[in-house]
C-alpha cells in the first residue's frame, strides 16, 4: 500500500521527486512562452503585418514590403555578419 511516509523517509526518493518537481517547473516556464510567442507570429502572419519566409532549419520573418530578391539580399548579410562576429 502507498504511504507518503515512506516516501519521505528515503532521501535517494526525495531528492529524485524534488529535482523532477523542479524540472517540469523551469520547462514549464520556456515552454509555454514559446507557445504564446508562435501563437501571436501566426496572428501578425494572417493579419499581413509580417511575411514569414520558411527555411530548411529556420523561419525568418520580414515586413510585407520586403521582395523576395531584398529578402535572399538580407539572408546572406547576416550569414556574413555571423562570420564576422566570430573573428573578432
Amino acid at each position: 500500500m502507498f504511504n507518503p511516509e515512506n516516501i519521505i523517509e528515503k532521501k535517494s526518493t526525495l531528492f529524485s521527486i524534488v529535482v523532477a518537481g523542479v524540472i517540469v517547473i523551469l520547462s514549464i516556464s520556456i515552454i509555454i512562452p514559446h507557445m504564446l510567442h508562435t501563437h501571436y507570429l501566426k496572428k501578425l502572419e494572417n493579419n499581413g503585418v509580417v511575411k514569414v519566409v520558411l527555411g530548411s532549419k529556420q523561419v525568418r520573418y520580414y515586413s510585407p514590403n520586403i521582395t523576395e530578391e531584398e529578402s535572399i539580399v538580407i539572408k546572406s548579410l547576416r550569414k556574413k555578419l555571423h562570420v564576422i562576429y566570430y573573428l573578432h
